[in-house]
């Protein structure tokens, strides 16, 4: 499935790009590093590609955990929707952790999901089990599609990443501040389900005005601590991210920071309720 749909839109590639930065890709020794717009880059290793690498995946990874953490426990199936998928790092973790897990990906700029495509061919095509590869679902969509006829309008996602910071990711025109996407979104929130949102030097005001968007007013801010050795000195110190759900609080923080083992470089991060 995920090589006819790459095949397939790379016949037909018939919407406008939303990015208009340069998606760059090189490798250094053990590592590929990604740079699309927006303030930080992301990585991938080469021996594990599965390992999420930067700290802003391990703090969305922790996120993701406070909330999937009791479906792991009993086995329970859960269905994510990735809104940014850029090179897929949150869902190959993930969907080589659950095999109950499905995950339906799209990115707002089209080269990102053919870059990804050419990066998957070369570097993953053979150690990625087809198993999991058949669990991950991506669609080309830009924000008005996800709007107005995407599978937002049809289906339900225990979690949805909104991981969308590209160049201009603080402007009204960013899905992150459009009411109308918000009113789809959380609507398509399973019971105890919650959105997860990829923040970067976000403000009070900024937090408020997305939990006013969103129509849920529960949420937790999860930000790296301040003696953190794996973010100091790094642009991922200003990453932060915002759950929002109907049950969310910071109880399951603990339990989420230490399923991941040995797997996270970052400490246990500050937790609050906002």
């Amino acid at each position: 499935m995920f090589f006819k749909f790459l095949l397939i839109f790379s016949l037909t590639i018939s919407f406008v790009f939303c990015g208009s930065a340069e998606i760059n890709v090189r490798t250094n020794g053990n590592y590929v590093t990604i740079k699309n717009g927006g303030p930080i880059e992301s990585h991938i290793a080469l021996d594990n590609i599965f390992k999420l690498v930067d700290p802003s995946n391990q703090l969305m990874g922790v996120a993701t955990e406070m909330i999937l953490g009791h479906h792991a426990s009993n086995n329970y199936p859960s269905r994510v929707f990735d809104i940014g998928l850029g090179m897929a790092c949150l869902p190959r973790y993930f969907l080589h952790k659950y095999p109950s897990m499905e995950i339906h990906g799209t990115d707002m700029d089209s080269r990102v999901i053919l870059k990804f495509g050419e990066v998957y061919r070369e570097h993953m095509a053979k150690i990625i089990p087809k198993s999991e590869i058949d669990r991950l679902t991506i669609t080309p969509n830009d924000g008005e599609e996800l709007i107005s006829n995407g599978i937002l309008k049809t289906s339900n996602f225990d979690v949805i990443w909104l991981d969308i910071l590209d160049d201009n990711y603080k402007s009204k025109d960013n899905l992150l501040f459009k009411r109308d996407f918000f009113d789809v979104v959380s609507k398509r929130l399973a019971h105890n389900g919650a959105i997860i949102v990829a923040l970067y030097k976000a403000t009070a005001a900024d937090i408020t005005r997305i939990k006013n968007f969103s129509h849920i007013q529960k949420g937790v801010h999860l930000t790296f601590v301040a003696a953190d050795d794996a973010v100091t000195g790094t642009n991922f110190q200003d990453f932060s991210v915002l759950i929002l759900g109907k049950t969310i609080n910071c109880s399951k923080l603990d339990t989420a920071y230490a399923s991941f083992g040995v797997d996270l470089s970052i400490a246990t991060p500050t937790c609050k309720v906002v």
